[in-house]
């Protein structure tokens, strides 16, 4: 008689403890993760010292995954978390945007400077009417700066003087 008893209350018991172990949420998994990523730059020439803001657009826009940046050479060139790369040094390097288990790669070239770039030139033109303290007329060359360096170049020629005479002169550019 006791086992006649003990088998459903056994049976009781297991049923309250199926329903007691059901998902909070339906059975539904609470994690949608990203089934594509997209970068909105897929590769750019900077220069040292130059930053770039890269976006990455993660599919489908509600997923959970979040975007991690990462650069294959952070000598190159570096990225933040919000994607914002900055040119270290000349090379080339993959900055990636990594979302859950899928990723998008920008290539970065960091190239030399424009040689137009390292330096300033000033010239003053004919047409300007530039002329001297007696009113006559005065042509320079051109003025050229470079490394911190002057590096002048200066053709002059006044009034009627047929032979423009030049005057080379370097000194520090403060």
């Amino acid at each position: 008689m006791k086992h006649l008893l003990f088998a459903p209350a056994i049976a009781l018991l297991a049923a309250m403890a199926l329903v007691g172990c059901s998902d909070d949420n339906g059975g539904t998994d609470p994690r949608i993760p990203a089934t594509s990523v997209v970068v909105d730059v897929t590769e750019q020439e900077l220069r040292v010292g130059e930053t770039l803001q890269l976006t990455a657009t993660p599919m489908p826009a509600n997923t959970t995954d979040r975007v991690q940046w990462t650069s294959d050479d952070p000598a190159t060139a570096t990225v933040s978390e919000t994607g914002l790369v900055t040119a270290v040094a000349l090379g080339s390097t993959s900055v990636k945007a990594v979302c859950g288990e899928v990723s998008a790669t920008c290539v970065i070239r960091v190239v030399e400077p424009d040689p137009s770039e390292l330096y300033d030139i000033i010239s003053f033109e004919e047409e300007e009417g530039m002329t001297d303290i007696g009113g006559q007329k005065v042509t320079l060359g051109d003025i050229e700066v470079s490394a911190g360096l002057l590096l002048e170049c200066i053709r002059m020629s006044f009034g009627q003087n047929p032979m423009p005479s030049t005057v080379i002169r370097t000194g520090s550019w403060a």
